[in-house]
């Protein structure tokens, strides 16, 4: 029966569960914090891993189902924190996300790794792992890799092999992020649900003393996408933190969402037949 139809035929007198399709995402991964140089020069570090994502459009996940009546666990996890500026510390990795539904059972999505610092010491320039990879955050250091789970969660961060005062960006749900560049390197893409919002995007990379950041992906901290934090090029500055992670299902409009017990924030609007729920925090869903 497609989505969006009415789903009240009787079984043994038990309504049909109900089913749509869904995303969930963990955490982004922060971004490094700038080691500064002598003016106006600084070692930026690199932009944080997207969370990991799941929905129905990879491979070997099917449209979420739910049975009405009963309760489905729900927790979104938290964007890690930016790195210190002085003296440029690698960020910290997002927190995962746990998705429930009949069809699909439990799933955990990895957090993104943090960026690497600025400041060259010990493996503090290397990307961390994570759903995606971190960035680097300078010369001779290596992003972090996706961890290796089926189906992939995200993609690797890029590395720093011979830019000095440049950092890499985080890798995304659909893109490796870009090793570093004059411009910083480019954030992996990310995921557009059908609501139109992309998420699980990489943080972007950055230059030493550009005045605007002209490398690609996560931009800003938006919450509830599960992006990256972006690196910034200004000298003593900390990483941004990466971006909360959230979830999503679309299903018919026959069907009411609660949350018993409280602890999440549910947003929801209807069109066509179908009734759109954006989800964070921790608990409970419910149809009815």
């Amino acid at each position: 029966m497609p989505l969006g139809a009415a789903r009240f035929a009787l079984q043994g007198g038990a309504v049909e569960p109900l089913e749509g399709t869904f995303f969930a995402v963990a955490g982004g991964g922060g971004a490094g914090g700038n080691h500064p140089r002598s003016a106006p020069l600084t070692q930026p570090g690199g932009g944080g891993g997207a969370g990991g994502l799941l929905s129905d459009n990879d491979s070997g996940i099917s449209l979420a189902s739910f049975a009405t009546a009963t309760t489905y666990a729900i927790s979104t996890g938290a964007g890690g924190s930016g790195g210190s500026g002085d003296p440029g510390q690698a960020g910290t990795v997002g927190s995962d996300t746990t998705w429930n539904d009949a069809t699909n059972g439990t799933l955990t999505l990895k957090g993104g790794g943090r960026g690497g610092g600025g400041e060259p010491s010990g493996s503090n320039g290397h990307g961390g792992d994570g759903g995606s990879g971190g960035g680097a955050g300078t010369l001779g250091y290596s992003g972090g890799n996706a961890l290796s789970l089926t189906p992939s969660q995200g993609n690797d961060g890029g590395d720093d092999t011979n830019r000095y005062f440049q950092s890499s960006g985080g890798g995304g749900k659909s893109g490796a992020g870009g090793d570093s560049t004059t411009n910083g390197g480019a954030g992996g893409a990310g995921f557009t649900w059908v609501d139109g919002v992309e998420r699980a995007l990489g943080g972007r990379g950055a230059d030493r003393q550009a005045s605007t950041e002209n490398s690609t992906g996560a931009q800003s901290v938006i919450d509830g996408t599960g992006s990256g934090g972006p690196a910034r090029h200004n000298s003593h500055f900390s990483g941004f933190r990466g971006s909360n992670g959230g979830c999503g299902i679309r299903f018919p409009d026959v069907y009411t969402i609660s949350n018993p017990g409280g602890g999440l924030t549910i947003t929801t609007s209807t069109a066509g037949g179908l009734t759109t729920a954006i989800i964070t925090g921790t608990g409970n869903i419910q149809f009815d």
